[in-house]
């Protein structure tokens, strides 16, 4: 509920009225109603995305408007519009007829596609050394100082931030790896809610180690050695396969002893 509620006080959402539903502050009341609309759709849309990723809307969920509606304190039209956003960003399925759901992601399927894309990185990178200009380094460069700068104390934007620069430098890795066939497989590969979900697994330092794999990447470019680069690249997505699963197991592990720990206050309670 951490996140869920961070996302809604941060975009002007007030206190709750007496019939339950959030209203909006004064600032947002303001605005005309165009920027009202899109400004109670990117609540909608942060809220929704933050509980899909905490657990709270879990994989296969029915995500029914007029109930996230009420919860977060806006009209379906906004929440209709953020599932849309959120099924082209992967983290919603639409059934005919039926509705949103939580698109399901099991975590050996998650590290599968990562081994994978781990071996296409490699591939990809060693290329980006023997064809990328000294414009097109220095492109990803800023952006690796971008990286460094990230507040990973702001658990709501770091996020979106991390996940902002990763595209960017992906984009340039496959525009610049000299071969269209490896850029096409690792657009296929990609995803953004998958992305977010491995960024929301890291701790801050799985980030900082991160990023030295970024800066270690550049010099690789600007030596042009291929071999150096592919290696880097390849172990940054076996980093954060391992982070995410260990992120999982012991998200599971909680889950797994908490009813054990009410049971035992419980029954304590029962003793005492």
């Amino acid at each position: 509920m951490g996140l869920l509620w961070f996302a809604c006080r941060s975009l002007c959402i007030g206190r709750a009225s007496g019939n339950g539903r959030g209203k909006m502050a004064k600032g947002c009341r303001r605005m005309n109603p165009g920027q009202q609309m899109a400004k109670a759709s990117n609540l909608a849309y942060d809220a929704i995305r933050a509980g899909i990723m905490d657990g709270r809307y879990a994989a296969h969920s029915h995500l029914r408007e007029a109930v996230i509606a009420a919860e977060i304190g806006v009209s379906r039209t906004p929440v209709r519009e953020a599932l849309r956003r959120l099924a082209a960003d992967g983290f919603v399925t639409f059934v005919a007829n039926q509705g949103a759901y939580v698109t399901p992601w099991s975590d050996e399927s998650f590290s599968e596609l990562i081994s994978v894309r781990a071996e296409l990185a490699g591939l990809a990178a060693g290329g980006v050394a023997r064809h990328a200009n000294a414009s097109e380094i220095a492109a990803m460069e800023d952006i690796v100082r971008a990286m460094a700068l990230i507040d990973t104390d702001d658990n709501h934007t770091r996020i979106d931030e991390q996940t902002r620069l990763n595209v960017q430098f992906h984009e340039i890795i496959s525009r610049n790896c000299g071969n269209r066939w490896l850029a096409a497989l690792l657009q296929q590969t990609s995803n953004v809610a998958n992305i977010q979900r491995a960024y929301y697994a890291y701790s801050a330092e799985d980030w900082a180690r991160a990023v030295s794999r970024y800066a270690e990447m550049i010099k690789a470019f600007r030596a042009g050695d291929g071999v150096w680069a592919a290696a880097v690249f390849k172990s940054h997505f076996l980093a954060s396969r391992n982070a995410i699963m260990s992120y999982a197991l012991e998200k599971n592990s909680s889950a797994a002893t908490a009813p054990k720990l009410r049971h035992r206050a419980a029954a304590k309670r029962v003793i005492d």
